[in-house]
């Protein structure tokens, strides 16, 4: 399966991208210009963890509550 990506209404990131089989989610983040300035990939995130940031009021809020420092990340 390959990643799928959803566009988010956030200050701070453009788009998410989650791929089930490998548990891998991407988080594009915003440019001051609003373009991508950068991914970062994060291991075995459970799908529930996305669902939950993706229907949020803040998506950003949720991404730093529930995804950002919980699992293993790198800059792609």
């Amino acid at each position: 399966m390959a990643m799928e990506w959803t566009d988010v209404d956030s200050s701070q990131i453009v788009r998410i991208g989650y791929d089930e089989e490998t548990l891998k989610a991407q988080v594009a983040f915003k440019s001051k210009s609003g373009d991508v300035s950068s991914v970062y990939e994060y291991d075995l995130v459970p799908k529930d963890v996305i669902d939950s940031i993706l229907s949020a009021e803040s998506v950003g809020r949720a991404f730093s509550s529930q995804l950002k420092y919980g699992f293993a990340y790198r800059k792609l």
